[in-house]
């Protein structure tokens, strides 16, 4: 066997999506964490930034480590043990960490929630409307991860070989995951793209503010020169 077989390339194209697809969903994870906790500090968002890219670029380069395990195994097996087992580790791999930012963003929705709560008896108009703006997109993507963590976990579990399964395993493994990407690959756009769209308008209505002061100020300083 060599590594041009339909093996490698097969479970390569496989697995070789979850790193980027884990990567952008730890990165929509923390973004919404980022609002609904409200940071505004320059330096804590600069700080908060770095922080997201590093563990977006850790998360891929561990995905890819992991996605390569299984496509090489004939090969080389790196980590040195047995082939079935390699293979439920790899997915055991990718249904925990999906498992774990479907509770990330759970944890941070109750938070937000409770954050409208509070802005709402607040009067703080702003954040409410934010955040309920972008709470629509929130919840597909946890729908979304209810489906796609159920079709790993049954491809993980059940799915050995297409030929050994129970009939109904393999089209709910698949198609589960894919759906369940496209509904939080959805919500991800809408979400980063409503809370990019909410600090740019402030920056422009900011701008928009100082202008109109220095208008106002220029004009009170012409009135003063032309009565002098």
């Amino acid at each position: 066997m060599k590594p041009n077989t339909t093996f490698f390339y097969g479970n390569l194209t496989e697995y070789m999506s979850l790193p980027w697809g884990n990567a952008s969903t730890m990165v929509s994870a923390l973004i919404w964490f980022k609002v609904v906790l409200g940071f505004r500090d320059p330096k804590v968002l600069k700080a908060y930034n770095v922080f997201t890219g590093l563990m977006a670029a850790g998360t891929i380069g561990g995905c890819v480590y992991v996605a390569l395990l299984f496509p090489v195994f004939p090969w080389d097996n790196w980590l040195k043990i047995p082939f079935f087992t390699l293979r439920a580790l790899v997915n055991d791999v990718f249904f925990y960490m999906q498992a774990s930012f479907a509770g990330l963003f759970l944890v941070a929705t109750l938070i937000g929630l409770y954050k409208i709560a509070q802005a709402a008896k607040a009067g703080s108009a702003t954040l409410v409307a934010v955040l309920k703006r972008m709470l629509p997109w929130i919840f597909l993507q946890l729908f979304g991860f209810g489906w796609l963590c159920w079709g790993l976990w049954l491809y993980s579990h059940n799915n050995l070989w297409n030929d050994y399964t129970p009939g109904f395993v393999w089209p709910w493994a698949q198609h589960c995951t894919y759906w369940g990407s496209i509904f939080i690959s959805t919500g991800q756009i809408f979400s980063v793209y409503l809370s990019v769209k909410d600090k740019v308008g402030k920056g422009a209505s900011s701008s928009s503010s100082s202008s109109s002061s220095s208008s106002s100020s220029s004009s009170s300083s012409s009135s003063s020169s032309s009565s002098s």
